[in-house]
């Protein structure tokens, strides 16, 4: 005798009731087991051995780890706290680097073999000293070269993925495709003891690989100026090879209130940064407001447009090309008392050629026109001057007359 029709109807809702709370239980633990596995297999303290003696060899100098914690997040994520990283010997201080927390991101299957690939890396309020002691070596010239270490990582991304999981005992390598700083500081001592600081606000560095262009962009003050930062460079994987001479691209952009600045071209030793050629333009509504920035006194030129090529001439300074100037209604009463300017110009095709220029504007409430032809400025330079060997041929016409 068959059941009812409504008893019939009761099992299958039982049934699809005990299906869906099984397939709600799924979907609410199945995110979590790949946490609950690095929590269960993985151990804090060892990532902290890892990690401290991978700098140790990649650098020579010692890395400290306070407080260590895996985060619950995936990818796995570890945090630290009070990071120091060793400064040269006989630096103004113990640590060149001093980080209060830190994020670094690990690969999921390795960390379980027990090894560390951190991908990305975030920074929070990182302070970093660069020094010059008296011999003109930089705190950052390590004992192992930076070449060396993307020679590794390029020579780990080369292989598969299964022998990067499997290889026993490899120490821990740092594939970094990401890093983001907030709110850090960079500190500079020169050579003969001057100190100048950046504020760093942000900063977002890209590079997905070694065959692909690095990213970055960063917002830092200085000289109490916000500077906005771009930079786009060639593949990583070309500062390995210090042999090639393949021109390695470069795009840099800074931009402040006022001004902007890019720097566009390439280097064919971009380890050693030699071998460039550059093309440089810059803009100012007012050049006497970045004196903070250039450390020097400058005149208040407005609606600046400036433009030239660098080249290497494998000597201390560059060879320069395609200089011209322009600027456009600047009142130069503070540096020439009665002197304002409506426009000037000025151009030369290299350094080693003569200068042209071109003045119009007031003087003492008169028209003032002025035309000059220099000599090479690369004469003012010359390791053995001649004095009275510069040409120079200027005509002024002012108050009604001529002088030349």
């Amino acid at each position: 005798m068959q059941p009812p029709r409504h008893r019939r109807r009761r099992r299958s809702f039982r049934k699809l009731k005990r299906l869906a709370f099984i397939a709600l239980l799924v979907l609410v633990l199945l995110p979590s087991l790949p946490w609950l596995a690095v929590a269960l297999f993985v151990d804090v303290d060892s990532v902290r051995a890892q990690v401290e003696t991978a700098a140790l060899r990649a650098t020579g100098r010692s890395l400290s780890l306070g407080n260590v914690t895996m985060l619950r997040s995936l990818p796995p994520t570890i945090a630290a706290q009070d990071v120091g990283f060793a400064n040269a010997p006989g630096g103004s201080r113990p640590d060149m680097l001093r980080v209060p927390y830190a994020e670094a991101t690990l690969g999921m299957l390795p960390l379980l073999f027990g090894r560390l690939e951190i991908s990305s890396l975030v920074l929070s309020r990182p302070d970093l000293m660069l020094e010059i002691d008296p011999a003109g070596t930089g705190n950052w010239q390590f004992t192992r070269r930076p070449g060396d270490l993307l020679a590794d990582r390029s020579r780990h991304s080369r292989r598969p993925r299964w022998a990067r999981r499997h290889a026993a005992q490899e120490r821990v390598v740092i594939p970094l495709e990401a890093l983001r700083i907030r709110e850090g500081r960079i500190a500079w001592r020169d050579d003969v003891g001057a100190w100048s600081t950046v504020d760093i606000k942000r900063l977002d560095a890209a590079a997905p690989g070694m065959d692909d262009r690095v990213m970055l962009t960063a917002q830092v003050v200085y000289a109490d100026r916000t500077v906005n930062v771009s930079l786009n460079t060639g593949p990583l994987a070309r500062l390995r090879d210090a042999a090639s001479t393949i021109p390695w691209p470069v795009r840099l952009e800074l931009e402040t209130p006022g001004a902007h600045a890019g720097i566009v071209g390439t280097l064919s030793r971009p380890r050693e940064l030699r071998g460039y050629t550059l093309a440089i333009e810059g803009t100012a509504e007012n050049l006497g407001e970045l004196q903070g920035l250039l450390h020097t006194r400058l005149p208040p030129f407005r609606k600046l447009v400036f433009k030239t090529r660098l080249a290497d001439s494998g000597g201390a300074v560059p060879v320069i090309s395609g200089i011209s100037l322009r600027a456009r209604e600047s009142d130069l009463n503070a540096w020439v008392p009665g002197l304002k300017v409506a426009d000037l110009d000025l151009a030369a095709e290299s350094f080693d050629s003569p200068v042209r220029a071109e003045l119009n504007g007031v003087f003492d409430r008169r028209p003032l026109h002025l035309a000059a032809a220099l000599g090479a400025p690369a004469a003012l330079f010359s390791p053995a001057p001649r004095p009275g060997r510069l040409p120079l041929d200027v005509a002024i016409e002012a108050a009604g007359g001529w002088l030349t």
